[in-house]
């Protein structure tokens, strides 16, 4: 039971945040102080 949910929600998990596989990965920074979250830009 545990095992197919994990996989479930894994699976929900990549088609809610999959993004493109051709984008940047900006990683974390600070900027005028602030933190910047990471993210993936787009190309």
């Amino acid at each position: 039971m545990g095992l197919s949910l994990s996989i479930v929600s894994l699976i929900g998990l990549a088609l809610v945040e999959g993004g493109s596989p051709d984008g940047v990965y900006v990683p974390p920074h600070v900027e005028d102080g602030r933190i910047v979250p990471g993210r993936v830009e787009e190309p």
